[in-house]
């Protein structure tokens, strides 16, 4: 089942116009015409922008709509600018291979969270080691869910508070013992958590549906890039190879080349970064000539 959701948001104002069940099957004709519909049957002729996660099927229904508002004059700029990419998708997409990368501490900690909550009496017993450990947090150890990174995160942080009650259960039931993570794991585990700390708090910030988000979003992204690289040098092998394969993701989505100037633009309309802001962010990561064709491209979109 796919489910639209058309939603007007502004300045803390947020207003659902529609939410519909699209009829299967799920093809492209199928999906630009639902979307079609809704936005005509509330009169919505002239759009700006289009956002949708990155299935495939999205990126061919937009050139669809495209098409058919370009008919009507109702897209800005011909449409150049309609497709924006779903960045709290992209950083799911880029995250998730980071974690595939180095899911054998996580599958040990999990196995852990999964030992004492299979049973009362082992989670009892678990309670009693925290208790032992003087474990005084209010949190309570849970397993995540694989196709949700965020969750791993959760169950990483809640997990490492009772790294010492782990510990303590170890000592005491031998069935646990032989299949309890190792310190490297629970060490790996911070590093990690600490890692996926700033990705949680970016996606929180830009899922915020009352605030405006697309000034901050470029300083988003720039930021993501920079961790990314930095990570990819750590002299952890584990680690270096999680931002090398998370950097190849995000520059499928995130180079000079694809971005959305419109969501530069949005930056340089701010008055606290403007384009000087722009130049040096960019600078760090692309050539002198990138970085002028960047510009370029901005200035020909203020100049129509």
């Amino acid at each position: 089942m796919k489910i639209i959701l058309i939603n007007i948001g502004g300045y803390k104002k947020k207003k659902i116009i529609n939410f519909r069940v699209v009829p299967t099957p799920h093809n492209v004709d199928i999906i630009a015409q639902t979307v079609e519909g809704c936005l005509l049957e509330w009169r919505i002729d002239q759009l700006c922008t289009l956002t949708v996660d990155n299935a495939s099927c999205n990126d061919t229904a937009i050139s669809t709509l495209k098409r058919k508002f370009n008919k009507r004059n109702g897209l800005l700029l011909e449409g150049k600018m309609f497709h924006v990419r779903c960045f709290a998708h992209i950083l799911k997409l880029i995250v998730n291979d980071g974690i595939d990368e180095v899911s054998d501490f996580i599958i040990k900690i999990h196995e852990a969270v999964k030992y004492v909550r299979s049973s009362p009496s082992r989670y009892q017993c678990f309670k009693k080691c925290a208790e032992v450990e003087k474990i005084t947090s209010e949190r309570t150890v849970c397993l995540d869910v694989p196709t949700r990174w965020n969750s791993t995160y959760i169950m990483l942080g809640a997990s490492l508070e009772y790294q010492k009650a782990f510990e303590q259960l170890e000592e005491q039931d031998l069935t646990f013992a032989k299949g309890a993570p190792f310190e490297k794991d629970w060490l790996y585990g911070k590093n990690l958590h600490k890692f996926l700390d700033r990705f949680y708090i970016v996606t929180n910030r830009i899922l915020r549906s009352k605030y405006v988000t697309s000034n901050s979003y470029f300083q988003e992204v720039t930021g993501i890039q920079t961790l990314l690289r930095k990570c990819s040098k750590n002299e952890n092998v584990f680690f270096s190879n999680m931002g090398k394969k998370m950097i190849l993701k995000f520059e499928k989505y995130y180079n000079i080349d694809k971005i959305n100037i419109l969501l530069i633009i949005a930056v340089v309309l701010d008055p606290r970064y403007k384009l000087g802001f722009v130049k040096f962010c960019v600078a760090k990561f692309c050539s002198d000539t990138k970085v002028e064709e960047l510009i370029g491209k901005i200035r020909d979109v203020d100049e129509r």
